[in-house]
């Protein structure tokens, strides 16, 4: 067998190698997509149950009631809450759209809370040393 020969056999012979190792990647990447998307939905399940359980006095002042819902929000989805996620939880505090952006507008001209973006708000942490 010449050169050429031994060159052109092996080509053949790694041809069905390369296209099934592409078609087993392939269907390893699916399944890790399948995967990730089942895991996800269930984070978002777990999380809005946890979401839940938000327990606010409601005798306090409407700005003390803010501040507690804020704060239990926080600790469950990190510092910066959405604004929309204070909207969906304002009937827990038993407090308006509007009440709930007048008390928004008097907290951030005090500094307590601050705007992180335009949907998106954040306790200021104010220490004392």
């Amino acid at each position: 067998m010449s050169q050429t020969d031994e060159t052109e056999s092996d080509d053949q012979a790694s041809a069905p190698e390369s296209s099934t190792a592409i078609s087993l990647r392939e269907a390893l990447m699916k399944k890790m997509l399948e995967s990730k998307t089942e895991t996800a939905s269930q984070i978002d399940d777990s999380f809005l149950g946890k979401l839940e359980a938000v327990a606010v006095d409601i005798d306090e002042p409407p700005a003390a009631r803010f501040l507690s819902l804020l704060d239990q929000l926080s600790q469950k989805v990190g510092k910066a809450v959405k604004i929309s996620l204070l909207r969906e939880h304002a009937s827990d505090i038993e407090m308006s759209g509007e009440e709930l952006d007048d008390v928004i507008d008097r907290l951030v001209k005090e500094g307590t809370v601050y705007l992180v973006d335009e949907e998106t708000l954040r306790r200021a942490d104010i220490r004392t040393e």
